[in-house]
């Protein structure tokens, strides 16, 4: 739109007869060359495929660890067997798992665990007890303290306010 108009201002000064100082068509060339980068680079960053994080972990390895985290959720991980699956020491594997998702492993494991509890308790009957052990909690006690700490309520409160009603057949 800003090229249209740019051109329709100009095209006067093309006119025979017409007299614009040279200064005033320069600039709007200068303009209307600007806009035109902008829109190209803005093409360009669109279209073009992204890369990794520098730094980061490359597509491959961090759907390798995602995968995996999502696989063991209910068992104890330790980061170094999610290095190992990827190829990198613990520390490198840290380091740049937290550059591409802006969370240690551990507090994204910790929020997956959340996010299946959440799941567990609003969509089934277990009891807490149970649903701790399945997200790979150590016991209840240390399940109803992380997420109380992530959701602002103990899991039975959160239990109360977003179970879905059971419908007897």
């Amino acid at each position: 739109m800003h090229l249209a108009k740019l051109t329709t201002i100009n095209s006067p000064a093309r006119r025979p007869g017409t007299i614009i100082k040279r200064v005033y068509t320069a600039s709007i060339h200068r303009e209307r060359s600007h806009r035109k980068r902008i829109f190209v680079m803005a093409r360009l960053e669109y279209c073009a495929p992204r890369a990794p994080n520098p730094g980061g972990l490359c597509p491959r390895r961090e759907r390798i660890a995602k995968q995996l985290i999502l696989a063991r959720l209910g068992e104890s991980l330790a980061i170094a067997d999610l290095a190992q699956a990827c190829a990198l020491s613990r520390s490198h594997f840290s380091r740049a798992f937290k550059c591409t998702t802006g969370l240690s492993p551990q507090e994204w494991i910790r929020r997956q665990r959340i996010q299946r509890a959440k799941e567990l308790i609003s969509e089934s009957s277990l009891s807490l007890t149970q649903i701790s052990l399945e997200c790979g909690f150590c016991d209840q006690a240390h399940f109803s303290h992380i997420f109380t700490r992530s959701e602002g309520v103990n899991p039975m409160t959160w239990r109360n306010h977003h179970s879905r009603p059971v419908i007897a057949a």
